[in-house]
């Protein structure tokens, strides 16, 4: 009599999701400078800030002043570029300055009561591939 051979049982142990703190230019604890809360699904918190500093102006052809927000589960970002903030979508790489709202808690309300309700600017892709307003 012959028996089927079973395939023997592993246990395999996936790694943790690590979490990092502490690791940007300025924590900001879920707080801007000034004290307007993060909106909920974004960080304050920029892992390699300067990484994200130099892709983002390299992608949108801005002189990047500050990045102000990463959105935790997506590509965006939300950066200052002079007077102006923008938020970029690193995997379509569509960049938009943002219309309705100046300086930068006005930008983090407006994140937290409505994304939909937004106002922006489309940036135009130039023939050098930077975006432009």
């Amino acid at each position: 009599m012959t028996t089927a051979a079973t395939a023997p049982q592993v246990s395999c142990r996936l790694p943790q999701a690590v979490v990092v703190s502490n690791v940007t230019q300025d924590n900001t604890n879920g707080v801007s400078a000034s004290g307007a809360p993060v909106p909920v699904g974004w960080s304050a918190d920029i892992v390699l800030y300067d990484t994200v500093r130099e892709m983002l102006a390299e992608s949108t052809g801005l002189a990047v002043d500050s990045v102000e927000l990463v959105e935790l589960a997506g590509p965006r970002y939300v950066f200052r570029s002079g007077e102006d903030h923008y938020i970029y979508n690193s995997i379509s790489q569509d960049g938009a300055r943002i219309t309705t709202s100046h300086g930068r808690d006005a930008v983090f309300k407006e994140l937290a009561e409505d994304f939909d309700g937004i106002r922006y600017e489309v940036l135009e892709v130039s023939n050098d591939g930077d975006l432009e307003r």
